[in-house]
């Protein structure tokens, strides 16, 4: 179930990088699910787009990321389409800190909590060096 993206008046003023952030974590949650539902290596469909962006680094970290989501949800990532951002792919931008909406992550069980808060820090990091390494080479 998707929901249509609705910005608010916090998203509306989003600054063109946070926007491109959440088009960038919808797109691999969708290729990423896509890849695993025809038993493709999920990963490797990753990088193909992500590198596309010259942010290929990114693919093992959302890969590590879906599947700690996934295991603390109890149950499989479920994508949007086109325009419509599912529930899901708008709890990893909250999480990644690329929407605004309530914080922590809290999916399921506290035991798994830590899991996913780990794997959220970890992308956050990749992600910051892999934007400012982008920027650099496109100021080059």
């Amino acid at each position: 179930m998707t929901a249509p993206f609705a910005p608010t008046q916090s998203s509306a003023a989003a600054a063109p990088s946070e926007l491109s952030t959440v088009i960038l974590i919808c797109q691999a949650v969708r290729v990423w699910t896509k890849a695993r539902a025809e038993g493709a290596p999920a990963q490797r469909a990753l990088f193909r787009m992500l590198n596309e962006r010259g942010q290929g680094l990114l693919a093992p970290v959302f890969d590590g990321l879906f599947t700690c989501a996934e295991i603390v949800r109890e149950k499989p990532l479920l994508p949007g389409s086109g325009c419509a951002i599912s529930p899901d792919e708008a709890r990893l931008c909250v999480l990644l800190e690329a929407m605004n909406g309530p914080g922590g992550p809290s999916y399921g069980r506290v035991r798994n909590e830590r899991l996913l808060t780990a794997a959220v820090a970890s992308a956050r990091t990749a992600m910051r060096i892999e934007t400012a390494t982008a920027a650099e080479q496109g100021a080059a």
